[in-house]
């Protein structure tokens, strides 16, 4: 009878994760292709829709609850009357209305001309000296508006909005990865512009326009959970932020703003103290002003009231621009209008994208992810010297890398979690900078090795966010030290070597075979060791890595279904590491764990899949730490 009604409870969370990939799969999705499609086609990939507005027509009147995508091919769109997306449909933050380019900037085949513009032509309301005009209303919660270009309005003397929200109820707007291209001869282009609570501009490049982004009201008054983080700001000809009745829970950080004539507008009877930090804000006329609707104040002076953290206040910026020669005029540099190397304002991660590897030359910021002199030290730990950096501020999250990789690949995860979370980000014995020590290599090992580190830096309970080998440290420092782990996040990670919850039978025959020549063809992992490793030595690392693989956690089922902690799992359906089969069974092992299953996903989709897990993860961080809806992206 208990076998029966095991069996039936593993059945019933199977067939919950297929409900959960089927939903992701069969989403409502509108293609739009301005060379291609036809507004009498379905919309679907090979029979797209022609224009913006069919699509908005098309979800306004679906049924389906949601999600929905429409997907934008590149191209030229023009919109003549304004494009209103709304409809009685319930989004969530899992389940969002999302318009998107096809080819996103962080994409590895992605160029600037691959972006979908928008023009917009609409004809302004108005006196006949100053007209005003919407491109695109969104009028539904739980929005995301990513990866396309925008212009301003030709009309002369018509001041057009390019993303507009005019309900006051409405919450979480992200704009992400977008480019505004203002016009230097009619500058009149107002960015984004929204009411109700919850507007993100983030990783966007504003270049000659009027307003980058407007914070407007909310239905009780005060607007929160607003942010602009990453973004690059040139030109702006009134202010590159305008805030109304904005909370001073306004997240401002990593943004550059320069050459322009006020860095930060508000509205009269704003007193709020707003914070900015890790920025660099130069060659602006002023830095802060008072206006409303009809006109701007000028400087207000000490009026402004600001907290500044790691604000750079002097250098001149320098944006990528096109070589202007014959055989390059008609392209782009991949960091068009992006900050140049060399310049202030290079090392912030802002712009477009928001992958450390794009573009190519920008592999990582300067100073580099793990190789940081100002944010790495060492411990010194069971005969090893262990290194690590640490960033941003909040709850300590422990990040921890996969087998042969270090610091350095966990970029991603350190831009999206430093702005939420203080993150302390490891190179485990032997990787990266570490030291390999004389000890057997092995998970228990390096195990202890965190251990003794959290109680150096004092930082327990603490959250692991681990990938592949750094989730199975997880898994044995949650189950052997319960009183240092606070929550665990385990990416694509085994519970033993063999066995339920361990690697598959074709993992553990690879291991046998591997040699330091095998090694070496894995990718971009000897010249980042070499580079970086104090003791480099490339066969003793290889041999280091199969012992490490061939040891034991030590593990019983007894100490898994001990974990008391929460536990996120996540597992891409086609990773040959560890079975799908396997990951549930772990999940049903441990009473207080979640799974999250990313459909196509192989080993490395925290990495690869970073636009989707990336927010997931973020929820299941924000949830264990009770953090406000309001923090959320």
């Amino acid at each position: 009878m208990k076998r029966t009604q095991k069996l039936n409870r593993r059945l019933v969370f199977l067939f919950a994760v297929i409900a959960i990939m089927t939903t992701l799969v069969d989403a409502e999705v509108v293609y739009v292709d301005d060379t291609n499609g036809n507004d009498a086609n379905p919309g679907t990939a090979d029979k797209p829709v022609r224009t913006i507005a069919r699509a908005a027509a098309m979800v306004n009147d679906g049924k389906e609850p949601g999600p929905t995508t429409i997907k934008i091919r590149p191209g030229a769109y023009c919109i003549t009357e304004t494009v209103v997306f709304e409809n009685s449909r319930q989004y969530s933050d899992d389940k969002r209305f999302v318009i998107e380019a096809t080819v996103l900037p962080d994409q590895k085949d992605w160029t600037p001309a691959m972006m979908p513009v928008v023009l917009s032509t609409v004809k302004g309301e108005g006196s006949s000296t100053e007209k005003h005009a919407i491109a695109m209303r969104v009028e539904v919660s739980h929005a995301t508006i990513r990866g396309i270009k925008f212009l301003g309005n030709p009309r002369a003397n018509t001041w057009t909005y390019s993303i507009f929200r005019m309900g006051k109820h409405l919450e979480d707007l992200v704009v992400t990865q977008c480019l505004f291209v203002g016009d230097e001869a009619v500058p009149y282009n107002v960015s984004i512009i929204a009411n109700g609570k919850g507007l993100v501009v983030d990783h966007c490049v504003f270049y000659r326009c009027e307003i980058p982004a407007i914070f407007w009201d909310a239905e009780d008054g005060v607007s929160r959970g607003n942010a602009m983080r990453h973004c690059i700001v040139d030109g702006a000809d009134i202010a590159a932020v305008w805030v109304c009745q904005t909370a001073d829970d306004f997240e401002f950080h990593h943004n550059v703003v320069t050459r322009s004539r006020y860095v930060w507008m508000r509205a009269p009877k704003n007193q709020a103290t707003y914070t900015m930090r890790d920025c660099v804000i130069t060659d602006n006329r002023y830095d802060s002003g008072y206006g409303t609707a009809e006109r701007v104040s000028g400087p207000s002076g000490p009026e402004a009231q600001f907290k500044q953290e790691n604000v750079v206040r002097n250098g001149t910026i320098t944006l990528v621009k096109p070589v202007m020669t014959p055989e390059a005029l008609s392209v782009r540099p991949k960091d068009y209008l992006h900050v140049a190397p060399n310049s202030p304002g290079y090392n912030l991660g802002a712009g477009l994208f928001t992958r450390r590897n794009l573009p190519a030359d920008k592999e990582h910021a300067t100073p580099e992810y793990g190789a940081n002199p100002d944010k790495g030290p060492y411990a010194q730990i069971n005969g090893a010297r262990i290194y690590y950096e640490r960033y941003g501020r909040g709850a300590p999250i422990l990040l921890l890398h996969g087998g042969s990789s270090h610091i350095a690949r966990q970029g991603q995860l350190i831009d999206l979690l430093s702005p939420h979370y203080e993150i302390i980000a490891v190179d485990t014995r032997g990787h990266g900078r570490s030291t390999l020590g004389d000890q057997l290599m092995s998970y228990p090992l390096l195990a202890d090795d965190m251990a003794k580190l959290l109680d150096e830096l004092g930082v327990a309970p603490i959250t692991i966010v681990g990938h592949s080998d750094g989730g199975t440290i997880g898994f044995i420092l949650a189950a052997k030290y319960p009183a240092k782990v606070h929550a665990l996040a385990a990416n694509g990670a085994h519970f033993r070597r063999i066995g339920r919850g361990g690697m598959t039978p074709a993992m553990n025959e690879w291991i046998e075979t591997i040699t330091p020549t095998m090694v070496e063809g894995w990718g971009d992992v000897r010249p980042p060791y070499e580079r970086l490793n104090p003791e480099a030595n490339w066969d003793r690392f290889a041999m280091k890595i199969k012992e490490l693989w061939q040891s034991e956690t030590n593990l019983a089922d007894e100490d898994l279904k001990a974990i008391r902690c929460p536990v996120l799992i996540s597992h891409g359906d086609k990773d040959t590491f560890v079975s799908l089969t396997d990951v549930v069974w772990m999940r049903e092992q441990i009473a207080n764990a979640s799974l999250y299953v990313a459909p196509d996903g192989g080993h490395s989709h925290p990495r690869d899949q970073i636009e989707v897990f990336g927010p997931i993860l973020l929820r299941f961080l924000n949830r264990v730490h009770e953090q406000k809806k309001g923090d959320q992206p």
